[in-house]
Protein backbone atom coordinates (compact mmCIF):
# COMPACT_ATOMS: atom_id res chain seq x y z
CA UNK A 1 0.00 0.00 0.00
CA UNK A 2 2.84 2.40 0.87
CA UNK A 3 4.59 1.68 -2.45
CA UNK A 4 1.37 2.33 -4.41
CA UNK A 5 0.78 5.59 -2.53
CA UNK A 6 4.35 6.78 -3.21
CA UNK A 7 4.03 5.84 -6.88
CA UNK A 8 0.88 7.93 -7.18
CA UNK A 9 2.64 10.87 -5.53
CA UNK A 10 5.53 10.62 -7.98
CA UNK A 11 3.19 10.44 -10.98
CA UNK A 12 1.27 13.46 -9.70
CA UNK A 13 4.50 15.47 -9.40
CA UNK A 14 5.50 14.50 -12.94
CA UNK A 15 2.09 15.55 -14.32
CA UNK A 16 2.29 18.82 -12.40
CA UNK A 17 5.75 19.55 -13.82
CA UNK A 18 4.69 19.00 -17.43
CA UNK A 19 1.39 20.83 -17.08
CA UNK A 20 3.12 23.87 -15.66
CA UNK A 21 5.89 23.71 -18.26
CA UNK A 22 3.35 23.93 -21.09
CA UNK A 23 2.99 27.61 -20.27
CA UNK A 24 5.62 28.48 -17.69
CA UNK A 25 5.09 32.24 -17.94
CA UNK A 26 1.46 32.04 -16.79
CA UNK A 27 0.52 29.84 -13.78
CA UNK A 28 -2.37 27.47 -14.44
CA UNK A 29 -4.55 29.08 -11.76
CA UNK A 30 -4.34 32.36 -13.70
CA UNK A 31 -5.49 30.67 -16.90
CA UNK A 32 -8.69 29.17 -15.56
CA UNK A 33 -12.15 30.66 -16.01
CA UNK A 34 -14.82 30.14 -13.35
CA UNK A 35 -18.53 30.30 -14.13
CA UNK A 36 -21.56 29.93 -11.85
CA UNK A 37 -24.33 27.96 -13.56
CA UNK A 38 -27.86 27.00 -12.58
CA UNK A 39 -27.63 23.30 -11.87
CA UNK A 40 -31.03 22.37 -13.35
CA UNK A 41 -30.11 24.10 -16.63
CA UNK A 42 -26.86 22.25 -17.30
CA UNK A 43 -26.70 20.46 -20.64
CA UNK A 44 -26.26 16.69 -20.69
CA UNK A 45 -22.62 16.81 -21.77
CA UNK A 46 -21.59 19.16 -18.94
CA UNK A 47 -23.57 17.18 -16.38
CA UNK A 48 -21.93 13.96 -17.55
CA UNK A 49 -18.43 15.43 -17.08
CA UNK A 50 -19.34 16.73 -13.61
CA UNK A 51 -20.73 13.31 -12.65
CA UNK A 52 -17.46 11.65 -13.69
CA UNK A 53 -15.43 14.05 -11.54
CA UNK A 54 -17.82 13.55 -8.61
CA UNK A 55 -17.74 9.77 -8.95
CA UNK A 56 -13.93 9.63 -8.83
CA UNK A 57 -14.04 10.96 -5.28
CA UNK A 58 -17.39 9.87 -3.83
CA UNK A 59 -18.01 6.68 -5.86
CA UNK A 60 -21.43 8.00 -6.89
CA UNK A 61 -22.74 10.59 -9.32
CA UNK A 62 -24.08 13.96 -8.29
CA UNK A 63 -27.14 13.74 -10.55
CA UNK A 64 -28.31 10.41 -9.09
CA UNK A 65 -27.55 11.18 -5.43
CA UNK A 66 -30.81 11.04 -3.48
CA UNK A 67 -29.29 11.28 -0.01
CA UNK A 68 -28.05 14.88 -0.21
CA UNK A 69 -29.67 18.15 -1.21
CA UNK A 70 -29.82 18.79 -4.97
CA UNK A 71 -27.59 21.78 -5.84
CA UNK A 72 -29.16 25.07 -6.96
CA UNK A 73 -25.97 26.40 -8.55
CA UNK A 74 -22.61 24.99 -9.45
CA UNK A 75 -19.27 26.73 -9.87
CA UNK A 76 -17.28 25.27 -12.77
CA UNK A 77 -13.59 25.99 -13.29
CA UNK A 78 -12.45 25.64 -16.91
CA UNK A 79 -8.98 25.42 -18.39
CA UNK A 80 -9.79 26.23 -21.99
CA UNK A 81 -12.87 24.08 -22.62
CA UNK A 82 -11.95 21.44 -20.07
CA UNK A 83 -13.75 21.23 -16.71
CA UNK A 84 -11.12 20.73 -14.01
CA UNK A 85 -12.80 21.79 -10.75
CA UNK A 86 -16.32 22.18 -9.31
CA UNK A 87 -18.09 23.38 -6.17
CA UNK A 88 -21.85 23.36 -5.73
CA UNK A 89 -24.15 25.81 -3.95
CA UNK A 90 -27.51 25.58 -2.17
CA UNK A 91 -29.38 28.73 -1.12
CA UNK A 92 -31.87 28.00 1.65
CA UNK A 93 -33.17 29.12 5.02
CA UNK A 94 -32.17 27.62 8.35
CA UNK A 95 -32.94 28.30 11.98
CA UNK A 96 -30.07 29.45 14.18
CA UNK A 97 -31.37 29.12 17.75
CA UNK A 98 -34.92 29.47 16.35
CA UNK A 99 -34.04 32.62 14.36
CA UNK A 100 -34.35 32.38 10.52
CA UNK A 101 -31.09 32.93 8.64
CA UNK A 102 -30.54 32.88 4.86
CA UNK A 103 -27.85 30.27 4.35
CA UNK A 104 -25.51 29.58 1.47
CA UNK A 105 -24.70 25.90 1.69
CA UNK A 106 -21.70 24.67 -0.27
CA UNK A 107 -20.03 21.36 -0.88
CA UNK A 108 -18.46 19.06 -3.41
CA UNK A 109 -15.23 21.02 -3.88
CA UNK A 110 -13.48 18.69 -6.30
CA UNK A 111 -10.49 19.11 -8.61
CA UNK A 112 -9.18 16.58 -11.10
CA UNK A 113 -6.10 14.82 -9.64
CA UNK A 114 -3.80 15.99 -12.45
CA UNK A 115 -4.59 19.62 -11.63
CA UNK A 116 -4.22 19.52 -7.86
CA UNK A 117 -1.49 21.54 -6.22
CA UNK A 118 -1.83 24.58 -8.50
CA UNK A 119 -4.14 26.61 -6.24
CA UNK A 120 -7.19 25.96 -8.45
CA UNK A 121 -9.41 24.62 -5.63
CA UNK A 122 -8.50 27.61 -3.47
CA UNK A 123 -9.35 30.03 -6.28
CA UNK A 124 -12.67 28.26 -6.95
CA UNK A 125 -13.47 28.27 -3.23
CA UNK A 126 -12.86 32.03 -2.90
CA UNK A 127 -14.86 32.73 -6.06
CA UNK A 128 -17.87 30.90 -4.62
CA UNK A 129 -17.52 32.71 -1.28
CA UNK A 130 -17.65 36.03 -3.09
CA UNK A 131 -20.73 34.90 -5.03
CA UNK A 132 -22.51 33.80 -1.84
CA UNK A 133 -22.25 37.16 -0.12
CA UNK A 134 -22.21 39.62 -3.03
CA UNK A 135 -24.56 38.00 -5.55
CA UNK A 136 -26.85 35.67 -3.59
CA UNK A 137 -26.83 37.94 -0.52
CA UNK A 138 -26.78 35.11 1.99
CA UNK A 139 -26.30 35.91 5.66
CA UNK A 140 -24.14 32.93 6.50
CA UNK A 141 -22.24 30.27 4.57
CA UNK A 142 -22.37 26.69 5.87
CA UNK A 143 -20.79 23.39 4.96
CA UNK A 144 -19.55 20.27 6.71
CA UNK A 145 -16.15 18.62 6.58
CA UNK A 146 -13.92 16.12 8.35
CA UNK A 147 -11.79 17.23 11.30
CA UNK A 148 -8.60 16.88 9.24
CA UNK A 149 -9.73 19.69 6.89
CA UNK A 150 -10.72 22.31 9.48
CA UNK A 151 -7.27 23.95 9.54
CA UNK A 152 -7.32 24.36 5.74
CA UNK A 153 -10.70 26.08 5.63
CA UNK A 154 -9.78 28.34 8.55
CA UNK A 155 -7.09 29.80 6.32
CA UNK A 156 -9.85 30.73 3.85
CA UNK A 157 -11.83 32.70 6.43
CA UNK A 158 -14.21 30.02 7.71
CA UNK A 159 -14.56 29.02 11.33
CA UNK A 160 -15.60 25.84 13.12
CA UNK A 161 -18.91 25.99 14.97
CA UNK A 162 -19.72 23.80 17.96
CA UNK A 163 -23.40 23.90 17.05
CA UNK A 164 -25.67 20.88 17.15
CA UNK A 165 -26.94 20.56 13.59
CA UNK A 166 -30.21 18.83 12.70
CA UNK A 167 -31.52 18.02 9.23
CA UNK A 168 -34.13 15.74 7.69
CA UNK A 169 -33.28 12.40 6.11
CA UNK A 170 -36.19 10.37 4.75
CA UNK A 171 -38.48 12.83 6.60
CA UNK A 172 -36.81 11.92 9.91
CA UNK A 173 -35.13 14.62 12.00
CA UNK A 174 -31.49 13.58 12.23
CA UNK A 175 -28.53 15.00 14.13
CA UNK A 176 -25.23 15.44 12.32
CA UNK A 177 -22.43 13.38 13.85
CA UNK A 178 -18.80 12.69 12.93
CA UNK A 179 -18.45 15.88 10.85
CA UNK A 180 -17.54 19.47 11.69
CA UNK A 181 -19.83 22.41 10.94
CA UNK A 182 -18.02 25.30 9.23
CA UNK A 183 -19.51 28.80 9.05
CA UNK A 184 -18.62 32.11 7.42
CA UNK A 185 -20.45 35.42 7.53
CA UNK A 186 -19.91 38.84 6.05
CA UNK A 187 -20.94 40.86 9.10
CA UNK A 188 -22.08 38.98 12.22
CA UNK A 189 -20.10 36.00 13.46
CA UNK A 190 -22.83 33.51 14.20
CA UNK A 191 -22.34 31.10 17.10
CA UNK A 192 -25.67 29.26 17.39
CA UNK A 193 -26.07 26.41 19.83
CA UNK A 194 -28.56 24.68 17.52
CA UNK A 195 -28.91 24.83 13.73
CA UNK A 196 -32.09 23.43 12.16
CA UNK A 197 -32.15 22.69 8.43
CA UNK A 198 -35.63 21.96 7.10
CA UNK A 199 -34.57 19.41 4.52
CA UNK A 200 -31.60 17.36 3.30
CA UNK A 201 -28.04 18.23 4.17
CA UNK A 202 -25.45 19.05 1.52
Amino acid sequence: MTLVFKSKQILRKIRKYYLQKQNAKTPIKNRITIKIELYDQLDKTTLSVIDKIFKKVFKRTLSSDQEWHTPHFIAIAYLGNKIISIRYIIKTSALFDSEPVIVGGTGGLLTLPSYRGFGIAKKTFKYVDNHLFNQLNVECGLFICGKQLVHYYRKLGWYKSNSQLFYYKDNIRTELVEYCVMLKSKNNKYQPKIIEINGELW
